[in-house]
């Protein structure tokens, strides 16, 4: 196998109301696509928005929302460049 580099920046976002920003950060990362996997409360919390997904989409990203039951009160944001 051939060496390579791979970095995987994190950075955690905590307090009321930061779901209300996924779609800023989305575009602010330069992305063009993003997967997110949000916990059911958090969506429901994101619902005033329309949901996290819908927060993404009306920044100008296309995206995919996957819902689960017990994700831990965590919503990640996985973007793609392209």
């Amino acid at each position: 196998m051939k060496s390579f580099s791979f970095q995987l920046p994190t950075r955690i976002e905590f307090g009321c109301g930061v779901s209300s920003t996924v779609g800023e950060e989305a575009k602010r990362l330069g992305g063009t696509r993003a997967l997110v996997v949000t916990d059911a409360g958090v969506d429901a919390a994101a619902s005033a928005f329309g949901g996290v997904d819908v927060l993404v989409s009306n920044a100008g990203i296309q995206s995919q929302c996957s819902t689960h039951d017990h994700a831990f009160f965590l919503t990640s944001l996985l973007i793609l460049r392209t």
